[in-house]
């Protein structure tokens, strides 16, 4: 597989000159003079400075196109990251400090998000994990390349937290497959699960994840058996959070309410580092007690940094497998808090999803002081509370009409150049009604030497499986239908929707 760094600044090129706006034109100049990372850092919109849908949108894709890119450019971002985390640990631990007083001034919103979270969960049941299931991810004993379910199940022991150890035998009790997995022995009758087949650990791992140029995301590797149970404790909270409106299978619907909130008076919320923002004091303030012990049963209450064990002062973080739960019920709940549990109000203009949060603007200002209250803070670079540009769920609108910018996120390799290019040719189809002309970027990657070239598929076929084109280019046969040509990798899964949109298949073979 090749790697073209140089590309990168060609495709910019391309880009900045098919934009051809003054801003495009500064994008490029600073790139030429100063290099990849001034275009990163230092390139910013403001969307209240524009009044025209147009120019803005046009401005709005060049300012965002490599804003996500992962290349180097001279910063560390993992030292980034644990800084952002140690910043975050030392906020929890004052919030706790303050939410253990009992301060009189939050005593009837954290009232109200009990109530309100009460509702949703109802008493623990005993069969709360019983949708358990083995995730993709990595685990402190099983690397992210053998992150498979049936390694997962069968290698023994499995690592778990203490205050998990009971739980997870307990499930291992209740599948005697499960057991034969691990033991090479299929029980016959009735039987109990060894603590010997469980590894105690003191807790998880940090660790980091590319995320952009500027720094990583910070994750917490969590014990294998811990994440299971995690897993199967947030598929309950998200069924009983969908019956309560709120889909965290969908993102659909905070994506229709920011194209209406520029219409309706709406303001879209977004918060910083929202995952690691929620304190161990919060939970146990506003979570029923039987909830709270058992989502702190299941967490890890301390992580690994650099090779010694620290005490976590937020309750969980991303890589616990019911956090992204917990948290749009944390927000669910301030957000009712905020409306005053007007039915109406959260049917028709409310909507959350993890920390993008949809309500009137009327409302903006004191769910943003609750949010405050409880340990978290608003990014306010993308949260929008009135003016023209509104953004929820990765839809972005100016005015009502569609802006959705596109980035260019890693290097142009053989593969990121077919996927590259169908981004920029569906940019281009959404967008050339508004005068945006993106032909020449497509040009300029149809035109990067690349072994799949020949690779092509109709305009209308979902992937990145090959380079999307013109049906009319295609030729057409009258039974078989339009030909195209697609990868075919180890397994011909990702080929399977040109066959079922009746493409006439040819293959080549990575």
């Amino acid at each position: 597989m090749q790697h073209r760094s140089n590309d990168v600044g060609g495709l910019l090129f391309a880009f900045c000159k098919s934009i051809d706006t003054p801003r495009a034109l500064g994008c490029w100049l600073r790139f030429k003079y100063c290099g990849l990372r001034a275009v990163i850092l230092e390139t910013s919109i403001h969307p209240r400075e524009y009044a025209d849908p147009s120019l803005f949108r046009r401005d709005y894709l060049i300012s965002n196109f490599l804003k996500k890119f992962k290349g180097e450019i001279g910063v560390d971002t993992k030292a980034q990251a644990l800084s952002s985390f140690r910043e975050v640990e030392l906020r929890m631990a004052e919030m706790n400090r303050l939410l253990r007083a009992r301060p009189k001034t939050l005593e009837a919103d954290l009232f109200g998000m009990q109530r309100v979270i009460a509702r949703i969960l109802g008493t623990c049941p005993m069969n709360a994990m019983r949708e358990c299931v083995w995730t993709s991810g990595a685990n402190d004993d099983c690397k992210k390349s053998h992150a498979f379910p049936d390694t997962k199940i069968s290698r023994a022991p499995i690592s778990v937290t203490r205050s998990a150890r009971s739980k997870l035998l307990q499930q291992i009790s209740y599948d005697p497959h499960w057991f034969e997995a691990l033991t090479g022995f299929l029980p016959a009758g009735p039987y109990s699960a060894l603590p010997s087949l469980t590894k105690v650990v003191e807790g998880g791992r940090f660790d980091t994840v590319p995320k952009n140029a500027k720094t990583d995301r910070t994750i917490i590797v969590e014990p294998r058996g811990n994440t299971f149970l995690q897993k199967g404790v947030g598929s309950y909270l998200r069924r009983r959070l969908k019956q309560f409106g709120v889909d965290l299978d969908d993102q659909s619907r905070n994506q229709r309410l920011a194209a209406r909130a520029f219409h309706d008076e709406l303001a879209t919320i977004d918060l910083e580092a929202a995952s690691d923002s929620i304190s161990l004091e919060l939970v146990r303030a506003v979570l029923p007690l039987d909830w709270a012990f058992l989502l702190e049963d299941l967490r890890s209450a301390k992580i690994k940094v650099h090779g010694e064990f620290v005490p976590l002062s937020k309750f969980s973080s991303m890589g616990n497998a019911y956090t992204f739960e917990l948290e749009s019920l944390l927000f669910y709940a301030a957000l009712c808090v905020a409306v005053d549990n007007d039915e109406t109000i959260l049917e028709r203009d409310c909507a959350v999803y993890g920390d993008d949060i949809i309500l009137p603007q009327r409302y903006a200002h004191r769910l943003m002081v609750l949010l405050g209250e409880i340990g978290f803070r608003v990014n306010h670079e993308k949260s929008f509370t009135s003016g023209a540009f509104y953004e929820s769920c990765g839809e972005h609108f100016f005015a009502g009409e569609c802006v959705t910018p596109i980035y260019q996120k890693e290097l142009l390799s053989d593969h990121e150049v077919i996927r590259s290019h169908n981004r920029v040719f569906r940019a281009h189809c959404r967008f050339s009604r508004y005068g945006v002309d993106l032909t020449s970027v497509v040009a300029y990657l149809r035109g990067l030497p690349n072994r799949f070239n020949r690779c092509r598929m109709p305009s209308w076929c979902d992937g990145d499986e090959a380079f999307l084109v013109d049906p009319d280019s295609l030729p057409f046969h009258k039974n078989k239908g339009y030909e195209s040509y697609v990868l075919l990798p180890e397994t011909p899964a990702p080929v399977m929707s040109a066959l079922s949109a009746g493409l006439h298949v040819k293959a080549e073979f990575l």
